[in-house]
């Protein structure tokens, strides 16, 4: 009757590892959404007209951008980087050199 119990208390215990497990790749994957949404807002402040951005090739904090400039012209896809709420930086916008300094450390491992 004691192993009985124990058997019980084992299978209880192989239950609740079992569910929390289920809901793990969930949980990422809504936290990976957050994250893309939240590199998408964020970018969005640093560009003129954030209502007309289009995102694409989005990994993590890196991805590319388009947008209309004020003159209504579209700006074809640029890279952009996300390095906190109030860092971001744009393919255009910034120097070039230090644009890809920061892609490769940034963004790179990610896009391989």
């Amino acid at each position: 009757m004691k192993n009985l119990g124990w058997l019980f208390f084992v299978i209880i215990l192989a239950g609740c590892e079992q569910g929390e497990s289920d809901d793990q790749p969930l949980k990422l994957e809504i936290i990976k959404e957050e994250q893309l949404k939240f590199s998408r807002e964020t970018a969005k402040e640093f560009i003129p007209n954030p209502d007309s951005a289009k995102f694409r090739n989005q990994i993590g904090e890196c991805g590319e951008v388009s947008y209309k400039e004020a003159d209504s012209d579209y700006v074809p896809f640029q890279r952009f980087i996300v390095l906190s709420k109030d860092i971001v930086l744009v393919e255009n916008q910034t120097d070039q050199k230090q644009f890809e300094l920061s892609w490769k450390s940034a963004c790179t491992p990610s896009w391989k």
